[in-house]
């Protein structure tokens, strides 16, 4: 009986780990896209109209992976 309770307390630390780590790893990616944003407008210049071609599709590239993220 001691090994399924063993095994029980295990899962339910295993879970817990494992929900304390998503909410770390989701605290990292939102820091990530705050610097990542920064980033793209200190190079970019404050008016979307005034962008180069690569500047614009580095936006666009940019936005697509905020919003593939899981």
């Amino acid at each position: 009986m001691s090994h399924i309770v063993d095994a029980h307390v295990a899962y339910i630390k295993a879970i817990a780990d494992l929900s304390r780590d998503k909410v770390e790893l989701l605290e990292r990616i939102k820091r990530l896209e705050e610097a990542g944003d920064e980033l793209i407008w200190a190079f970019c210049p404050a008016s979307v109209s005034m962008m180069t071609e690569r500047e614009s599709d580095a936006l666009k590239l940019w936005n697509k992976a905020k919003e593939d993220k899981p």
